[in-house]
């Protein structure tokens, strides 16, 4: 789990998205996989979270982005590119340029199936040249 420092910048991130949503931040005490802040990380937990820390500082921007139709939302821009495919949990411009990640919140919702939602996380890494 994320250090309270590193949820807060992720929520608020969050939050701040395309569609200005508010993120209520949910109390895991108690439930199954929480693990109190205060004990002692093993090295594998303590590697995590140095490499979710990492995560967290290069994420610049997270949208949330919901539509009604296929799976892909291709031709939609966002933060400057254009979504042209989506693959594993990777973005990429129709030229084949890799630009953010996402998660998939909701496929095939809704009453008519056709309702989906994606979180995109763009990232402060160099993206590589054209040439």
């Amino acid at each position: 789990m994320p250090s309270d420092e590193v949820r807060d910048v992720l929520l608020r991130k969050i939050s701040s998205g395309a569609t200005n949503r508010p993120v209520t931040p949910v109390d895991l005490t108690g439930k199954p996989g929480y693990k109190d802040a205060t004990a002692p990380l093993s090295h594998q937990e303590a590697a995590l979270q140095r490499i979710r820390e990492r995560v967290a500082q290069l994420v610049t921007t997270v949208y949330e982005l919901s539509w009604k139709g296929p799976r892909i939302p291709k031709g939609v821009k966002i933060g400057g590119f254009t979504i042209g495919f989506a693959n594993r949990g990777a973005l990429a411009e129709p030229d084949g340029g890799h630009f953010a990640t996402y998660e998939r919140v909701e496929e095939n919702g809704g009453a008519a199936g056709d309702e989906q939602k994606i979180r995109v996380y763009l990232t402060s890494l160099p993206r590589p040249s054209k040439d």
